[in-house]
């Protein structure tokens, strides 16, 4: 038995996906086509959007892009050429963004911009977010839940607050972990642009989705024909696309149901932590976190070293964020939290897939019990 552990990385494709692929004939040729086959796949898109705006309150007037993946949304919705200003911060985030916002936002800054990173907590005290950002603020960019610690942000409540501050600035949201998970609307977050991922509700890889409210203007990102709004050009992933609108209407049965699957699991993980022989520190940040997200540190215990011996015994975790996987530095959002970089290297990450059964729990928990007992009996020998 495999079992994913991993899932805020990815999951794997849903049933319904699934059965869909299996029953696919290609029938889909270019949504842009006049003939019949083009018109069946120009329906296959139409009905995508309407699965995505059903799933996040949108309105008729907002556009819902079609993109390569959430990386690419992100930075789209987070270009400018707007020129920079004189002593003031043009661009500003949360210190703990995934690195397809907080890399790309500081190479746009480069010498000519000013990036201003907040720390979790200076983004919760929305009272004092005036002392550190101004009426020129361009661009204000918060994730809905964090990949790693799964704390969950008011988006809402910030975004109000830096409409007082800057009223012209363009508010983004990276909801890659949020969506599906938790109820969100974006019709009521007061943002102008939203990027998610399809691959992470149980879609092929391979598809993303922007979302960029009626009064935001972008410019193209990728030049050529019309599709997508005239925004980004190219002949759609159709099939990617139809099992992304698969997935969005399976997320939003499981939001509206407040699935419980996953919060159990998350709780039975819990008494296992604390439960266990061993230390285990859970970190708790935030007032709430992702149902199915568990930051977890060990002490004394390398977190890269626990990943390779879960996953010879079939169990996948992580020890960050899956993009930053293998590099050798500490997870920069661990390090905003305060933790030391000891401390983020003995830091593990548990999420759980939406429709996890209680055999893989099972398993996957005494597998974890087992490979701790083992390293801590190493280290103690040792």
């Amino acid at each position: 038995m495999r079992v994913n552990f991993d899932a805020n990385a990815s999951i794997k494709p849903i049933p319904e996906v699934l059965n869909y692929l299996a029953s696919y004939g290609g029938e889909f040729l270019n949504p842009s086509s006049v003939h019949r086959s083009g018109q069946a796949a120009k329906q296959v898109l139409d009905q995508a959007r309407a699965a995505v705006g059903a799933l996040l309150g949108l309105k008729n007037s907002d556009k819902v892009i079609f993109t390569s993946g959430a990386t690419e949304a992100n930075n789209a919705a987070l270009r400018t050429t707007s020129p920079a200003s004189q002593g003031f911060v043009d661009f500003a985030c949360s210190a703990v963004e995934h690195s397809a916002v907080l890399e790309f936002l500081r190479q746009q800054a480069g010498s000519q911009y000013t990036l201003r990173e907040l720390s979790p907590l200076e983004v919760e005290n929305t009272s004092q977010l005036r002392d550190y950002l101004n009426e020129e603020l361009r661009i204000f960019a918060l994730m809905a839940a964090n990949n790693e610690t799964g704390q969950i942000f008011d988006v809402k409540k910030v975004a109000q607050e830096i409409r007082n501050i800057s009223p012209r600035a363009r508010i983004h949201c990276d909801a890659v972990q949020a969506v599906g998970k938790i109820p969100l609307n974006f019709s009521e977050l007061g943002i102008d642009t939203l990027a998610f991922s399809g691959h992470k509700l149980g879609a092929i890889s391979g598809v993303g989705v922007l979302i960029v409210s009626e009064h935001t203007h972008l410019e193209p990102w990728i030049i050529g024909g019309p599709q997508e709004f005239g925004l980004r050009a190219g002949t759609e992933n159709v099939l990617a696309i139809k099992t992304l609108e698969i997935a969005c209407l399976a997320a939003k049965k499981r939001v509206e149901a407040a699935d419980s699957k996953v919060l159990k699991a998350k709780e039975a993980l819990i008494s296992f932590l604390k439960n266990f022989g061993g230390s285990a520190l859970i970190n708790n940040f935030g007032e709430t976190q992702l149902p199915n997200t568990l930051s977890i540190r060990f002490p004394g215990i390398k977190a890269d070293d626990l990943v390779v011996a879960l996953d010879l015994c079939g169990v996948a975790i992580s020890a960050g964020s899956a993009c930053a996987s293998g590099r050798p530095s500490p997870s920069h959002v661990l390090l905003a939290h305060g933790l030391s970089a000891a401390q983020a290297k003995e830091t593990i990450r548990i999420s759980f897939e939406p429709d996890i059964t209680s055999e893989e729990l099972e398993f996957g928990l005494t597998t974890l019990s087992q490979s701790l007992a083992r390293m801590i009996h190493l280290r103690r020998a040792a």
